[in-house]
């Protein structure tokens, strides 16, 4: 992408050009930036978001139990999802997870997917024509004497040698600039600039040219020179020549820069025409970003100010903050539904002495528990579903040594 300047001063080191901010960095850091930042937005959503979700629904419940002992949908218990997963549990559910903040959900979850190609597609390296101090280099119009003395005759066969302080500059700087006008969006041009200098980015601006040498090949001159017309200004005639030499018209050119600045290389100026790269950043992808940051600031306001609600009476708050939300929490619930544990004994770290898996004699998928010290172990069976029995069934079973001597399994099971 190409922008042109107009102003004859510096150009700035960040500035909004259209809808793109412009900096004077390195693209590939700037997407890191960003990149960066996604991912630990992307990363706080979904840790703060389940806090919000689980606080609302733990007031929701109180606001129940205080009306019609009405209690919280089961799609409403859930955490924060990802994109597929929400997605997947509306198409088995019909429903939202989360509630209200399903919706949200899929917002969050789609930035999160998409995240890397909108940096990638909003941020971009962007060439445009700037202004660079120009230091020091060849001005023409420093001339104060004529270099070429009127009794010297011009030689028919003639350019400045590298020996001359400023012929260097004045020949390099045509072809730097010849190709780096076209990046900048202008047209391949090479003539007499005003000023030039040894610059890599240098490029003579329209208003730089003062005209230039136009040469045609003509071998019957046979490496003579002959020349019509005065210098002028672009567009109202050029010096012409007739040279059997390939680079004669840069050479020509290069005399003339060199002759109007008296063969000096050091003159200064205040600013030359430059092609920068800067890394754009459009602002598509600041509105999305800025976005993710709002919706986590209000996520974390509505988690605190929903707590502080909440425990104005702790008691109360103590009995509903078990409130399953995630994975973790809905299994202990179940654990301490159905070994009836209503001080709440059972813990998360106590899901480890329960494996599920397939169950020969029952020919089902069935819950199994070890338990007990030592090398004996027990297993408890409990019987659920149609044929549902109270009874609970306690078994002894021998050591693991004694087992792979008689080839059983220790296990407990509940049917499912």
């Amino acid at each position: 992408m190409v922008s042109c300047l107009t102003v004859d001063t510096p150009t700035p080191s960040t500035y909004w050009s259209g809808s793109a901010l412009l900096f004077d960095a390195d693209s590939r850091n700037v997407r890191t930036y960003f990149t960066t930042a996604f991912t630990i937005v992307n990363t706080l959503l979904p840790f703060v978001g389940s806090f919000v979700i689980k606080r609302i629904n733990q007031r929701a419940i109180l606001k129940g139990a205080a009306v019609n002992n009405n209690g919280v949908p089961l799609n409403h218990l859930s955490p924060w999802l990802s994109l597929t997963s929400t997605v997947l549990n509306w198409f088995r559910t019909r429903r939202f997870p989360g509630g209200p903040f399903g919706v949200v959900m899929l917002f969050s979850g789609l930035i999160s997917v998409l995240s890397s190609f909108i940096v990638s597609y909003f941020v971009f390296d962007y060439t445009l024509a700037g202004h660079c101090p120009f230091g020091k280099g060849v001005v023409v119009s420093q001339a104060n004497a004529v270099v070429w003395p009127e009794k010297t005759p011009l030689p028919d066969y003639f350019y400045p040698t590298p020996l001359w302080p400023g012929s260097t500059i004045s020949v390099s700087s045509q072809m730097i600039s010849y190709f780096s006008r076209p990046r900048v969006g202008l047209t391949l041009t090479i003539g007499i600039s005003q000023i030039a200098n040894n610059g890599l980015d240098f490029y003579a601006r329209d208003e730089d040219i003062l005209g230039g040498w136009q040469c045609n090949r003509d071998p019957s001159l046979a490496g003579k020179l002959a020349f019509t017309n005065n210098l002028t200004r672009p567009n109202q005639g050029l010096l012409q020549c007739y040279w059997i030499h390939a680079n004669a018209r840069t050479h020509l050119n290069a005399m003339i820069m060199s002759w109007g600045s008296n063969d000096n290389g050091d003159h200064t100026a205040s600013v030359s025409g430059c092609v920068l790269s800067r890394a754009a950043t459009n602002i598509g992808v600041w509105l999305i970003l800025a976005i993710e940051i709002i919706l986590l600031l209000i996520l974390g306001v509505l988690d605190l100010v929903t707590l502080l609600a909440l425990t104005r009476n702790k008691n109360i708050y103590e009995k509903i903050k078990d409130t399953p939300s995630d994975l973790v929490d809905w299994q202990v619930a179940f654990f301490r539904h159905l070994k009836k544990d209503k001080e709440a004994k059972f813990e998360a770290k106590d899901l480890r002495a329960y494996s599920y898996g397939w169950d020969d004699g029952h020919e089902m998928l069935v819950l199994k528990e070890t338990y007990g010290r030592g090398s004996a172990k027990r297993m408890q069976k409990y019987k659920a579903g149609p044929d549902r029995d109270d009874d609970l069934e306690m078994e002894e079973h021998l050591s693991g040594e004694e087992l792979g001597l008689v080839g059983k399994s220790v296990e407990g099971h509940i049917d499912t």
